[in-house]
């Protein structure tokens, strides 16, 4: 997660269970590229058994309390609303026994805040096994992929004045609802969308939403009208969501090319997505091919 206005980086490091802050106020060049020299820690104290400090309950970050001095489990997931509140996916730790929670952290004094949720049914919901976390800004909802049960959720984001009200006293639980797929159930259904924006043209290659099944959703990021768009890694598939239809942009017919015609691409591990609004192209982060992709999404082409 990035602040624009101090040119700073945010990142999460799971294994670490803390959050870090990138600096560009010392730098080094490379060529192209600055590298920064100035790091710390912003949210979690650094993983340690809980037994070393009693029930795992006792441990993790409470409501109010410094956010670096606070017990993250493992972060795998950032996002930062307008005026820097950061929300954090903390996946937490089955060895513990600890649910993953959504956390806060307050902009102005930094401090952290533990985000209770639950379903349409009143039934608590955790983000055990949820590998990324995203703010839409055009609907301003919190979206998370919950990589362990095969769909996206969401949640209306807490506004400023909601966060800045927050104190040490139980906050108020916020409702989820599922965005893509089915909860605990992986699987595939496709259709070809050609790799391209979807226009007047493919208004049949879509599918129904309500109709689609996900496997082990890593990542997802939005285009500029707010499209929700998903790293289908299980599927090896690229997936937009537009006008109430889901198309595939990229993967499906598991080949090896690794440039060329969008639909022919191998993605076996997507595991980061990210859209550029300026040349309307897509970059994705695949671990198990260990390479970077670019995907045009005007040509269908990938690279």
């Amino acid at each position: 997660a990035t602040n624009p206005a101090q040119s700073h980086l945010y990142f999460s490091s799971p294994f670490a269970g803390r959050v870090m802050l990138a600096t560009a106020g010392e730098t080094t060049r490379y060529g192209r590229f600055r590298a920064s020299r100035s790091l710390h820690a912003v949210a979690g104290k650094g993983y340690f058994p809980w037994w070393e400090g009693g029930a795992p309950e006792d441990w993790e970050a409470q409501n109010g309390e410094a956010a670096a001095e606070a017990g993250i489990w493992s972060p795998t997931g950032l996002a930062r609303d307008a005026v820097g509140n950061m929300f954090i996916a903390d996946a937490g730790s089955l060895l513990d026994g600890a649910p993953g929670r959504l956390l806060v952290v307050r902009e102005s004094d930094g401090l952290i805040f533990h985000v209770p949720l639950e379903d349409g049914d009143s039934n608590l919901v955790t983000l055990d096994g949820v590998q990324d976390l995203k703010l839409n800004p055009v609907d301003n909802k919190l979206y998370f992929a919950d990589t362990s049960r095969h769909c996206v959720r969401s949640l209306p984001c807490p506004t400023p004045a909601q966060i800045a009200a927050y104190t040490a006293d139980p906050i108020a639980t916020r409702t989820v609802t599922i965005e893509l797929g089915q909860p605990d159930t992986a699987g595939f259904i496709d259709i070809d969308g050609g790799g391209r924006y979807p226009d007047a043209y493919d208004i049949n290659k879509g599918m129904d939403v309500a109709d689609i099944l996900l496997d082990s959703p890593r990542s997802i990021t939005f285009d500029t009208e707010g499209n929700l768009i998903v790293g289908d890694t299980g599927n090896g598939r690229v997936r937009l969501r537009k006008g109430g239809l889901l198309y595939t942009l990229a993967g499906g017919l598991d080949t090896r090319f690794i440039t060329g015609d969008a639909r022919l691409g191998y993605f076996p591990g997507i595991d980061g997505i990210f859209y550029s609004p300026f040349e309307r192209n897509l970059l994705l982060t695949d671990s198990r091919a260990e390479v970077v992709r670019r995907i045009h999404t005007n040509r269908g082409m990938l690279e």
